[in-house]
């Protein structure tokens, strides 16, 4: 490894849909910011401005709109303020509303009156505000989405002095890919991988991104790990020839156990850490540290994970060496 890659922003998942909430007062997120900005993370990604009813912060467009629950606190407001203390960038997500059937609902006026809600009340007026997230989790070629991501990327750029945009893809690895959802397929079950077919896939996106969108950060989490190391080297190569940057999403949360959601097994994260790191990939993301790395989590492992990352990066921890004969 030349260069390790390093973990530098983190999601702040507050409209949680499968992770427990921490039930944190604005001075525990301040130590948790604390804890972040030790740990090297400058970029925070709010994972969602809204979830169906449920909002971050009172809209009233959304809420002329939906039937909205209460709003207790501004989390975009009080993210801001700790993320201008502790010296860090904060990127708002976009309002997610899933339909009956669900699929994610496409307005793309909306959005816009959404976009230019959060950037004329929180965007404009703070020097932590670093650039736009979209919350829409697409996969390959999800056309209606992609389209929808394209134009709204060009009018958040045209509103906000052009601030980049970034997205966190899951990647279509498997035609049983829901099946993996709450953990890997064994490696025995896996089916050949066709990576020209992948590479072809994502050629074709990256081409309907570019110029929208600025940061890929690819989800690492339905990746099977025999194929890890050749779909990094794919996105990042599809990526460079678009200019748009590519980045991972390193899933701290483990999906090898039979329940939802742990922390990660610091081994695995190491191999995906040291894969990415070979391939030349250069920064990284998680989510999220707030539950799977931070030494306030719920879990008792969340901060010995933590501890482990930073004893990797500080290059503490070599590769075993089989004894002398």
């Amino acid at each position: 490894m030349d260069k390790k890659i390093a973990i530098t922003g983190t999601f702040l998942d507050e409209i949680t849909a499968d992770i427990p909430g921490n039930n944190w007062s604005e001075a525990e997120w301040d130590a948790e910011f604390a804890s972040m900005k030790e740990a090297g993370i400058k970029r925070l990604f709010m994972i969602r401005a809204g979830f169906n009813r449920t909002l971050a912060y009172p809209s009233r467009v959304i809420a002329e709109r939906e039937n909205t629950y209460p709003v207790y606190e501004d989390k975009i407001a009080q993210f801001l303020k700790l993320a201008g203390k502790y010296d860090m960038e904060f990127w708002p997500g976009n309002y997610v509303k899933i339909s009956n059937d669900g699929h994610y609902v496409n307005d793309l006026d909306f959005d816009k009156r959404i976009a230019d809600e959060i950037w004329e009340h929180y965007g404009k007026n703070s020097p932590a505000f670093g650039g736009w997230y979209f919350s829409k989790e697409i996969g390959k070629n999800v056309d209606a989405v992609t389209d929808v991501f394209v134009k709204l990327a060009r009018h958040c750029k045209e509103i906000s002095g052009n601030k980049p945009i970034m997205l966190s893809p899951w990647l279509s690895i498997l035609p049983d890919a829901p099946r993996m959802a709450g953990g890997h397929i064994a490696e025995w079950e896996l089916p050949p991988m066709d990576f020209e077919r992948f590479r072809k896939d994502w050629e074709e996106m990256f081409g309907k991104l570019a110029g929208a969108v600025d940061i890929v950060a690819f989800q690492d989490g339905l990746i099977p790990y025999p194929y890890f190391e050749e779909i990094c080297r794919i996105m990042k190569s599809e990526g460079e020839k678009h200019g748009v940057k590519v980045w991972i999403n390193f899933e701290s949360f483990d999906r090898d156990m039979p329940f939802r959601f742990p922390p990660i097994n610091w081994r695995t994260l190491r191999y995906k850490l040291e894969t990415a790191s070979k391939v030349g990939i250069e920064e990284g993301i998680t989510f999220e540290y707030s539950h799977f790395m931070s030494p306030y989590s719920m879990w008792p492992s969340a901060g010995r994970l933590r501890e482990r990352y930073l004893e990797w990066l500080r290059g503490d921890l070599p590769l075993a060496e089989l004894p002398q004969a």
